[in-house]
C-alpha cells in the first residue's frame, strides 16, 4: 500500500507541475484540469505510439 501511495504522489506532482499548465491563460487552468479529467483513459497502444514530450498537452487537446 505504501508503494502505491508513493507512486500516486509522484505521478500527481508530475502532472500538476508539468510545463503545459503554464501555457494556459489566467483563469483557465481549472478548466484545463477538468477537461483532462474528462478524457477517456488511453490504451497502452495509444500511449506507446505518442511521443513523451507534450503528452499532457495532447491529452488536453483531445478533451477539447
Amino acid at each position: 500500500m505504501a508503494r502505491l501511495r508513493a507512486a500516486l504522489l509522484e505521478l500527481s506532482v508530475t502532472v500538476s507541475t508539468h510545463p503545459f499548465w503554464s501555457t494556459l491563460g489566467p483563469g483557465t487552468v481549472v478548466e484545463g484540469r477538468m477537461a483532462l479529467k474528462q478524457t477517456a483513459p488511453a490504451s497502452a497502444c495509444d500511449v506507446a505510439a505518442e511521443p513523451d514530450d507534450g503528452a499532457l498537452g495532447s491529452l488536453a487537446a483531445r478533451a477539447a
